[in-house]
């Protein structure tokens, strides 16, 4: 772990860059590949995620099997450190910020057959009112509850995942409304319960 640079976090699968910022950045570990960690810190404490959010649209292959010595761990964790450091660095530290994070949900709904996908939709507005964008926020939760529409409409009955995050980005959309600064604060303050969730530590201090 030396070899990496920066400072890191290390869990069984996970390794979290440090510092840890609005959005969480890592790399997941499984037996054939790698794939980044973008986990926004600020999204509604309803929003039910219950792990760190891969990126499934970049994955780094490879091969990373378990290992139970030290000559062996050796070639996992070099194969590891080239990978991570020519691929998935430069992917976190580009689409690792909130403006950079923004930028990558509008690409995944720019190429999505159906006009966005709802959960990267419903991210992309949560990220718009952290940036203060609340316009483009309330466009963005239009274009989902449009999409839900149509949904519902094709299938009288739809997953209660759906019908929930439809509520949230309903519920989202009305705050905003109300006191966009406010919903903005709440946002940010819930990053704190958030880091809990995730059992990352509350601040890098």
């Amino acid at each position: 772990m030396p070899s990496l640079p920066g400072d890191w976090l290390v869990f069984d699968k996970h390794l979290i860059m440090r510092p840890i910022g609005p959005i969480a950045r890592g790399i997941d570990a499984s037996y054939r590949h790698l794939t980044p960690i973008l986990h926004p810190l600020y999204m509604p404490l309803d929003y039910v995620d219950t792990d760190l959010m891969l990126v499934a649209g970049h994955i780094a292959p490879g091969y990373f099997p378990h290992f139970k010595t030290m000559e062996d761990g050796a070639v996992y964790m070099n194969q590891l450190v080239e990978v991570a450091t020519s691929d998935l660095i430069p992917y976190l530290e580009k689409n690792g910020s909130v403006e950079g994070y923004l930028a990558l949900c509008l690409r995944q709904n720019e190429s999505h057959p159906y006009g966005g996908d709802p959960h990267v939709l419903y991210r992309q507005a949560a990220t718009c009112v952290v940036l203060g964008r609340y316009a483009e926020a309330t466009e963005t939760l239009d274009a989902m509850l449009r999409i839900a529409a149509v949904h519902t409409d094709l299938d009288p009955d739809p997953t209660q995942w759906f019908l929930d995050l439809v509520a949230q980005a309903r519920g989202l959309h009305e705050r905003i409304a109300a006191d966009p600064a406010g919903t903005r604060q709440t946002l940010l303050t819930g990053t704190e319960e958030q880091r809990r969730r995730q059992r990352l530590p509350v601040t890098d201090d």
